[in-house]
Formats: structure tokens, sequence, C-alpha cells
């Protein structure tokens, strides 16, 4: 205090006051404006910035909470069986042999054989293997049964066929190879900040297709009496 006294006394501080205060007042003022009004309008404004994304998220979780609610728990589960079944998750060996037997008793052509090959080029994340068989008939029945694996409820692509005729007769042989594919299920999901993704109309005709290609596809595999159990997979 006595420091401050001396320095109102002091004779250049009398001479220069109306310079010295209005210049040391500014400098204070400016001080406060840094390290005080300036901190305070910068927290303002990250609040108000938060806030707004506060209002954002709770209208986006509005919206998805309105979407979950049209959608039907059995039309889902539906059309994720379908798919599952068209494309499976796994090699689902059972499922494949099935789909074929369907398709050639459909189109009265006899089995002769079936071998299986794990020699399938990955398409991106959708894998596929091959499963040649042997079959028997007549040329339209085989013509028929090749354009069913373009209906079929399982998805198979025919790779590579070749048939001859049995003398002069109609009855032919034929080898053909067809892909199995199959997709492995993602490992992460999407979040819960994530949008819906809901099935567009094509889509949707896209599933129904499938699963009426299945419903018609299906095909009872016979109970067969206890004996010697054969390999799990064919593959090894």
């Amino acid at each position: 205090m006595k420091y401050i006294n001396l320095i109102f006394k002091n004779e250049k501080f009398k001479k220069y006051q109306n310079i010295i205060i209005p210049v040391a007042a500014f400098v204070f003022g400016l001080l406060i404006l840094i390290f005080v009004t300036v901190p305070q309008v910068t927290k303002y404004l990250d609040e108000q910035k938060n806030l707004a994304q506060i209002k954002k998220d709770k209208n986006f979780y509005i919206q998805k909470a309105n979407l979950l609610k049209q959608i039907s728990t059995d039309t889902y589960k539906d059309n994720l069986n379908s798919a599952l079944l068209a494309l499976p998750s796994d090699q689902d060996i059972p499922g494949a042999i099935n789909q074929i037997l369907a398709n050639l008793e459909a189109n009265k052509l006899i089995l002769q054989g079936m071998t299986f090959s794990n020699k399938g080029t990955p398409t991106g994340d959708v894998n596929n293997y091959q499963i040649s068989i042997q079959v028997q008939g007549n040329i339209e029945s085989l013509k028929n049964f090749v354009n069913s694996l373009t209906s079929a409820g399982r998805i198979l692509t025919l790779s590579h066929l070749e048939f001859s005729s049995l003398g002069n007769t109609k009855i032919v042989q034929s080898s053909m190879e067809m892909a199995t594919y199959f997709q492995p299920l993602p490992e992460k999901i999407g979040g819960i900040d994530q949008p819906i993704s809901l099935l567009s109309s094509d889509e949707q005709k896209f599933i129904s297709k499938i699963r009426n290609n299945q419903s018609v596809s299906s095909f009872a595999i016979p109970d067969v009496a206890p004996g010697a159990a054969g390999k799990s997979d064919p593959f090894n």
C-alpha cells in the first residue's frame, strides 16, 4: 500500500496521470477480456454446439424407434430364414444335396454319382464349393433340370456341363459341376448409432421369389435304416 502511495505522489505520475490511468484501465480490461470473458464465450459456444448435437441425436433415435415399430418381427424372421436358406452361413452340405435331389426328382433324372470339391473361388465375402453329379435321363429332362437351377431355393450356378447319348436312344448321360454358395455371418453388427436400412421394394420382391422357390423345391429325405455311418464332412 505504501508503494502505491509513493507512485501516486510521484511528480512524473502526476504529470502523465491523464495518460497512464486510461492506458492502465484499458490494459486491465483487455486482460479481463482475454482471461475471463473469452473462455466463458468459448465455453458457451461449445455448450450450444453440444446441445445442438444432443437434439440431433434425439431426433435420430426417435426416427429410428418409429422405423422399428413399423417392422414386423414375424416378417423379419421369415425374410431372414429365407435369405439364410438361399445363402447359408456355412457350407450346409445336406441342404445343397436336398436341393439337388429335389430338382432331379422333379425332372425325372436318375442320379448315378455325386462328389464334392472345395476348389471354389471366393467372390468378396461369399464363398463356394463345387458339387459334381452324374445323371441319366432324356434330353428334355436334362434341359428342364438346368433351367430349374435358376429358380432353386438355394443359390447354385452351373459351372460345367457335358453329356452323351446312349446309342440311338433319347437317353443321355450327363456330368455337371455346380458352384454352391455360402456366406459367413459378419463378426460385427451395426451399433445403436447406425441408421436402419429397410428393404427396398425390389429386395422384398426378390425375397418373396426366393421364399416361393423354397416352398416348391422342398424334398423329404426318406428314413434310412441304421447302419454304418459315413463321413460327416465329404471334404475330409
